[in-house]
């Protein structure tokens, strides 16, 4: 009867076996790995008083300084670029046009510097560009070619502007005009009365009675006035747009940016 007993109770554990089920290890670990950003920040720094454009003549420079400051915490690239516009004129013109930088102050680019015309011209405005430290791309971007780290400031790109001297301020009309009044009377303000004439005053006056010339005071007054449909350059608004862009100093971020060069390529 004992072994009888033994052999029942095997079987029962064997169907206990094969019954039940197994639970695999598993286990999950997080390691937190801090990382921080930097800062990538700039600033275009510029010297120049506006007053000193206020009545700009031609051969008149007037200082414009431009360079370009890190004033964040990681290193950075540099690019600028220039845009120009007179208003009245109509010329529009940006750096990456071989029309934006005359030779020289006597070397202004315009089809013709003495018919009153600005249509097509290039740039009249002679810049004083060091680009001894930066390389013009062919983008009309001047990269500088020196990483920035924080707080430091490029060289200076432009010194300074001047407004060409062969620059053409427009055609002017010249009028003569006279006035009598009586002898000794005190000398009118020029009006509307005043009477426009050609040629001699003299044969002017001898077209008039003798009585309104006889014993009387002639006055005279020249008007050199502009021409408003040929100004040329003259009563017009001149604007020098500077954008200046920065980038983290890495090769991906650039040419993610378009740019056409940066340090070390």
């Amino acid at each position: 009867m004992k072994n009888k007993k033994v052999i029942a109770g095997l079987g029962i554990l064997a169907v206990a076996v094969v019954g039940g089920t197994w639970a695999y290890f598993n286990q999950t670990t997080t390691i937190d790995n801090p990382f921080s950003t930097t800062s990538f920040e700039g600033t275009t720094v510029e010297k120049f008083n506006p007053t000193d454009g206020g009545d700009w003549k031609p051969g008149a420079e007037v200082d414009k300084s431009v360079t370009a400051k890190n004033t964040g915490e990681g290193d950075v690239w540099v690019r600028v670029r220039f845009d120009e516009e007179w208003a009245n004129a109509g010329v529009v013109i940006g750096s990456e046009s071989d029309q934006f930088l005359p030779g020289s102050v006597n070397e202004s680019l315009q089809l013709d510097a003495t018919d009153g015309k600005t249509a097509g011209d290039g740039s009249v405005v002679y810049k004083n560009i060091d680009a001894a430290d930066w390389t013009k791309g062919s983008d009309g971007w001047y990269y500088y070619n020196e990483t920035l780290g924080a707080g430091e400031t490029t060289n200076s790109l432009m010194d300074s502007v001047t407004l060409c001297n062969n620059t053409d301020m427009g055609k002017y009309n010249e009028s003569t005009y006279y006035k009598i009044v009586e002898k000794d009377a005190e000398e009118p303000a020029f009006d509307e009365s005043w009477t426009s004439y050609t040629g001699e005053l003299k044969d002017a006056l001898k077209e008039l009675p003798e009585d309104q010339v006889k014993g009387k005071d002639v006055y005279t007054n020249a008007l050199k006035q502009l021409d408003s449909t040929l100004k040329g350059y003259a009563s017009d608004n001149y604007t020098l747009s500077i954008k200046t862009q920065f980038v983290q100093a890495d090769a991906q971020a650039a040419e993610a940016s378009d740019w056409v060069t940066y340090p070390g390529k």
